[in-house]
Parts: C-alpha cells; sequence; structure tokens
C-alpha cells in the first residue's frame, strides 16, 4: 500500500546541516613528476600541513555526520536530512554541543599549534613551501564553520493570493516531490536492511571443512539497533517491511553474538531462518519502485 503523500511530513523534519573548514591541499605543478606517462592525465598536490589537531577536526566532524545519518534519513540532496519528530530535540541537542563546546575546543587546538605546524610545512615543503597558502594565524578561526537549519517542506501560503493556479501547481509539484521522498526513503531503509541481514548471514556461515565464519559484536548490535528502531525511523509508513522487522526481533531476541559463536545448533536455526527473512526481503527490495527526486 502506497503512503500518504503528507505522511513524510507529518512524520519528520528536514535539517541541512554544512561543515566547512581549513583547506589543507594545493595543486602543485605536475613537471615535478618524474614519469613516463602523459602528463596532462596526471593530477598532483601537496598538503599543506600535517597537523593531528586539524586531523582530530575532520575526525569529529565525521562523528557528527554518522550521528545524523543514525537518526535521519536522506533528504533531497546532499545536506538535507529528514528526521523523525522523536529524534527532532536529540540532535537538535548534540548539534549545538558540538558547535558551542567540542568544536571550538578542537579549532582552538589547531590555533594554538598553527605556527609551529607552518614551521614543519616550510621545513618539509621546500621549494614547494608557499606562504600564500597559509592564512595568518589570527584568521584561521575564521575558515570554521558549522551551520544548521530546521525546516518544514511546504507551499508559501503567500503564492494562493498572487497567483492561485501558480499556488495549486506548485501544490501538485511539492506533492510528487514529497511522493518521491516516501519512496526513495522505503528504498533506502529496504536496502540498508537487506546489507545488514546479508552481513550477518555471511558472518553465521560454516566453510565445507568446518570452519566457522568470522563476524564481529557489531554485525549483531547495529543489525538489532536497526530493527529496535524502527517503530521510529520508519517515517516512510512502510507497512511491508514493518512483519519482516518483527519476525528478525523474534528471531534475536535474547540473543548475544557470543551465543551465535558457541552454540552451532542456534547458529544454523538463526542462519536458515534469516535465509528466509532474506528472501522475503529482497523480493521487496528488487520490486520497489526507484524514482530520483525531481530536482536530482
Amino acid at each position: 500500500q502506497e503512503p500518504a503523500v503528507t505522511d513524510l511530513s507529518k512524520r519528520a523534519v528536514l535539517v541541512r546541516v554544512k561543515f566547512h573548514g581549513l583547506g589543507n591541499s594545493r595543486k602543485i605543478r605536475t613537471s615535478l613528476i618524474q614519469t613516463d606517462a602523459d602528463k596532462d592525465m596526471l593530477r598532483a598536490s601537496k598538503r599543506l600541513l600535517d597537523a593531528p589537531e586539524l586531523d582530530a577536526i575532520r575526525k569529529a566532524d565525521g562523528e557528527v555526520r554518522q550521528f545524523i545519518y543514525d537518526n535521519s534519513l536522506p533528504g533531497f540532496d546532499d545536506g538535507l536530512y529528514f528526521v523523525p519528530n522523536p529524534r527532532v530535540l536529540k540532535v537538535e541537542r548534540e548539534l549545538r554541543a558540538y558547535a558551542t563546546e567540542k568544536r571550538p575546543a578542537l579549532i582552538q587546538k589547531l590555533v594554538d599549534a598553527y605556527p609551529q605546524r607552518c614551521r614543519e610545512a616550510e621545513a618539509r615543503l621546500r621549494s614547494e613551501y608557499n606562504p600564500r597558502n597559509y592564512p595568518p594565524a589570527e584568521c584561521v578561526a575564521e575558515e570554521f564553520s558549522f551551520e544548521w537549519q530546521w525546516t518544514q517542506f511546504s507551499t508559501a501560503d503567500g503564492l494562493r493570493d498572487l497567483d492561485p493556479a501558480l499556488y495549486e501547481a506548485q501544490c501538485r509539484e511539492n506533492a510528487l516531490m514529497m511522493r518521491n521522498a516516501t519512496e526513495q526513503v522505503i528504498q533506502v531503509q529496504r536496502a540498508t536492511l537487506l546489507e545488514m541481514l546479508d552481513r550477518l548471514r555471511t558472518g553465521l556461515q560454516v566453510d565445507e571443512d568446518g570452519t566457522k565464519k568470522v563476524f564481529r559484536d557489531s554485525t549483531v548490535l547495529k543489525f538489532k539497533q536497526f530493527l529496535a528502531d524502527w517503530p521510529v525511523m520508519n517515517i516512510g509508513g512502510d507497512q511491508q517491511l514493518t512483519p519482516l522487522i518483527q519476525q528478525a526481533q523474534d528471531l534475536l531476541k535474547g540473543i548475544n553474538p557470543d551465543d551465535l559463536r558457541n552454540y552451532e545448533g542456534l547458529r544454523k536455526k538463526t542462519r536458515e531462518q534469516l535465509d528466509d527473512i532474506g528472501k522475503r526481503l529482497g523480493d521487496l527490495v528488487q520490486d520497489a519502485p526507484i524514482r530520483k527526486f525531481r530536482d536530482e
């Protein structure tokens, strides 16, 4: 059953997130490269700074991106996410804490170390060192920004009075975009679950010589977390996937990774039932409509 086009906008809020940081590479002349290759086919660059402080900022940015991915579904373009209503305050608190506490502290560490890192770069880059590639120390912090904005997807009411026909046309266009977004969300979640299930099934296999495949605890725990989060994350209203989610939850209830490693009967039973779920899930993924968003 196709979800109503308004369901997604009622179940989630859009947030746009933007990261910006200090660039750390510049092109160099390909004439410096000794090779018999056609240099028109090559691109070369230099690393401006070998700075653990800058790496720490990028790592932290990556962790925040992963937090967003874990608590949202893709929106209409890069940097835009549908956050389920019950997760909005959680995401807001995390982003605000990062913007006001953790990221500024990491940036300050880079600022403090920046003069020394520039001297090290000059010594290592030698003739390729160009001071114009490096902003003054007092300007480094200004190279970084982190912004987010919450928004609802709707047609501007002011259009109704200005041009009723244009308003109606825009409403139809927005409804189509929301339907496409709903279908995309459903497809992403089905494909994600299938990928996680396949990884676990592979980890539970036994080779012909009796050697057990190895799997990480996270393979089981992340799969179970996806199942537990389903009531909140099902913003597309996917009623076809819900029974399979419930079956997988019942199958893995009370089972931990070591149980699957140590008890062959449980391992075999779990693998066989996951095979059955995977087959039906694969049919859903194959049959699910895949459309690109109108503005892609």
